[in-house]
């Protein structure tokens, strides 16, 4: 697990960081989020994200990177569980936001983190579909980026940012915290798209399985990366990571304590996560392995 001192630096790295990349967010916005969409833009693109209460204060500054996009979607959804946000008023920040490309809408299932793309799954079956998380601000080639690569390897899941998933000796799936991260413009069966970077998904490139609340609930309820891998792998669809380096963007420092990542990388989440989908499914280790066609 990683030492206090250690996540009291993470903190402070962030936060320095933060104020520079919040300024280019807000020049970005303003210089993009009113442009007119022009033919050959992101027309079928819809961003989905989803949230809780303790990040309500400073998500508008996400929401902005995401409008002040260069290569406008047609739309970005932010999905709310009603229940979270009972008796709850949203900050004007964030509200003042919605217009024809940004809208705001309350659902009742509570997938965790997998809200962020369950949802728009259903609401938007036959669009492409790139997820974002709440806790980045992304700069304005985010979406050209990935529907540059998605051009070019149209039958892909396309990412920013990604990991290998490397074999051991004995012919079983290593653990997590040794795959490395990827350096190359590959399609792959072994890339393992990172959320925090934006993943894009074209229609129909994950298992139907991927809708099962209940089985995602009961085998992985906080690894939806690892979860919408194995949906990839059963529907035969690789991954390739859009640039030669994986991109890493700044983060909002919410400093509340409720991040994942300590929890799935540190004290085994993901292993054990992968244990579950890999024994369920009855997926043999070469499956992450074989090049794609």
């Amino acid at each position: 697990m990683r030492s206090r001192s250690l996540a009291f630096r993470t903190d402070i790295a962030e936060f320095l960081a933060y104020l520079p990349a919040l300024a280019g967010t807000q020049f970005q916005y303003h210089r993009y989020a009113g442009a007119v969409r022009q033919p050959g833009s992101a027309n079928d693109i819809v961003v989905s994200l989803t949230s809780f209460p303790g990040r309500f204060g400073k998500l508008h500054n996400c929401i902005k990177s995401l409008l002040g996009q260069r290569l406008r979607p047609s739309k970005v959804v932010l999905y709310l569980i009603k229940e979270e946000c009972r008796g709850i008023a949203l900050p004007d920040a964030l509200t003042r936001l919605q217009n024809t490309c940004f809208e705001i809408r309350f659902v009742d299932t509570n997938v965790r983190s997998l809200n962020k793309l369950h949802h728009a799954l259903a609401d938007f079956p036959d669009h492409t579909i790139v997820t974002c998380d709440d806790d980045k601000l992304y700069p304005a080639d985010l979406l050209e980026i990935l529907v540059a690569a998605h051009t070019r390897f149209p039958g892909c899941v396309v990412c920013s940012r990604s990991r290998e998933i490397v074999l051991d000796e004995n012919g079983s799936v290593a653990p997590y915290r040794s795959w490395p991260m990827v350096k190359a413009v590959q399609p792959s069966m072994s890339l393992l798209p990172m959320g925090v970077g934006g993943v894009l998904y074209p229609p129909g490139c994950l298992d139907a399985r991927v809708r099962d609340v209940q089985l995602f609930l009961q085998l992985c309820p906080n690894a939806d990366d690892l979860w919408l891998k194995v949906m990839a792998v059963l529907a035969g669809t690789p991954a390739v990571q859009a640039g030669p380096q994986p991109r890493v963007y700044p983060s909002i420092p919410f400093w509340n304590g409720q991040k994942l990542s300590p929890q799935n990388i540190w004290n085994d989440g993901n292993n054990n996560a992968l244990t579950n989908l890999v024994r369920h499914f009855r997926i043999p280790p070469e499956a992450f392995r074989e090049p794609a066609s």
